[in-house]
């Protein structure tokens, strides 16, 4: 910044001053929408099951120019089950700058927790989970792997706070502008012809993860909008500007921001301190995983997917000479009794008495990471000959899994070699 002062000098002459100064910083210390972040420090918690299990919950927040938002700013917190503190404050002594924690625990509600669990498409006449169907292509589209709504034991988190939209500086400003993108000498605001923004709507809890509020926010059709998702009932939104309904995205840049030419362009949402604002917002999903693992091994040909009991190492088209055939797979698929993901920390160990157990490596089984699925895992096991025969022409391996607090279950795959 370049600064110039004149007037008299004590001499009585005229006299400049000037200064050029590189410390000057702008920023809005306003949160907005592109640089908030939430996240969780496990998204499938043993909470179905128990209570007083944990999460952290992080916020972020920046402004327009990604600086950090100034200690004192308020982040709210919503909770679709268990249970979150009402807010948080960023920075102090507690708090980097920028950013705040809560931590969300398990206990009732549990989300639609008197929903019946049925599969959309049985398994060989199993409607229990894990939901899979018998077509590969159809579970990994979810046509027959996810629940119909409404799914139990997904409790959506949101987080909010007073902010603006972002929106892409191209002339380098600092302030959203209109823009002449056609060069025909005439802005039309109507056209778009504005710097690129964001528009979002009015904060509101999305309950079945879908990104809209009770539907309002994706159609226009009041008949369309009878129709209302099952999983979407408990839906609620924050009226920032306390007009008693819900307001989608408007078309204009709402924030700080705006320029004084393109005002057409912009929204004033209030008065004073809430002039030009808007909260901005995260849906977040915390799986409250069970302790009961709903299993299933299965072999896939091709697309076709049946239970798996048993497997032969060795060609027996002659009978008097078996010939020993490649490594098999069978696949195991692993929900809780909501059909979503098990609890971080669950194992999956293995034992085998026949054959060799070449995936997983060393056979040292598996660990559920934190996710959010919302429907089976698949683990993959890969059965070879022995490297030094053993005198043995059938045995087993069993699969075992078992969450944090829960019990064990098990499932056997037969094995046949030449010994």
């Amino acid at each position: 910044m370049f600064a110039l002062w004149s007037g008299s000098t004590t001499t009585g002459h005229n006299g400049v001053i000037s200064n050029v100064s590189d410390q000057l910083a702008i920023t809005t210390g306003l949160a907005d929408d592109n640089s908030f972040s939430v996240s969780a420090s496990t998204f499938n918690p043993e909470g179905w099951d128990y209570d007083n299990e944990l999460v952290d919950i992080d916020v972020l927040a920046a402004d327009h120019f990604n600086n950090m938002v100034p200690a004192g700013t308020v982040i709210v917190f919503t909770a679709e089950g268990g249970a979150i503190p009402g807010s948080c404050t960023t920075g102090g002594l507690t708090n980097p700058d920028g950013a705040c924690s809560v931590q969300w625990r398990s206990q009732n509600p549990r989300p639609f927790a008197t929903t019946l669990v049925q599969c959309p498409v049985p398994f060989y006449g199993d409607t229990n989970p894990p939901c899979m169907g018998t077509s590969k292509t159809l579970f990994d589209s979810g046509i027959n792997s996810l629940l119909p709504q409404p799914r139990p034991g997904r409790a959506t988190i949101t987080a909010y706070a007073i902010g603006e939209e972002s929106f892409v500086d191209l002339n380098g400003n600092g302030l959203f502008d209109v823009v002449d993108t056609n060069s025909d000498g005439v802005i039309d605001i109507d056209k778009g012809e504005t710097e690129p923004f964001t528009d979002i709507s009015e904060a509101f809890t999305d309950h079945n993860e879908d990104g809209f509020y009770r539907k309002i926010s994706q159609s226009s059709s009041l008949a369309d909008l009878l129709v209302q998702p099952v999983g979407s009932v408990g839906e609620e939104f924050v009226d920032y500007n306390n007009d008693g309904k819900f307001n989608k995205a408007d078309g204009k840049y709402t924030g700080l921001l705006c320029a004084s030419g393109p005002s057409l362009a912009c929204t004033d949402t209030g008065l004073d301190d809430n002039r030009a604002q808007v909260n901005i917002f995260r849906n977040i999903p915390i799986v409250m995983s069970g302790s009961t693992p709903m299993i299933r091994l299965v072999s896939i040909d091709g697309d076709t997917m049946t239970k798996a009991t048993g497997i032969d190492l060795m060609d027996r088209t002659d009978p008097l000479n078996p010939i020993p055939k490649g490594a098999q797979t069978v696949y195991l698929f692993v929900s809780d009794v909501n059909n979503n993901t098990l609890p971080y920390g669950t194992k999956i160990s293995t034992s085998i008495d026949n054959g060799k157990l070449l995936v997983p490596a060393g056979g040292e089984g598996y660990a559920i990471a934190s996710n959010a699925s919302n429907k089976p895992l698949i683990y993959a096991f890969t059965i070879g000959q022995e490297d030094q025969p053993n005198q043995k022409l059938s045995g087993a391996l069993v699969v075992t899994v078992k969450t944090p607090k829960g019990s064990p279950v098990s499932v056997t795959l037969n094995i046949k070699d030449g010994g």
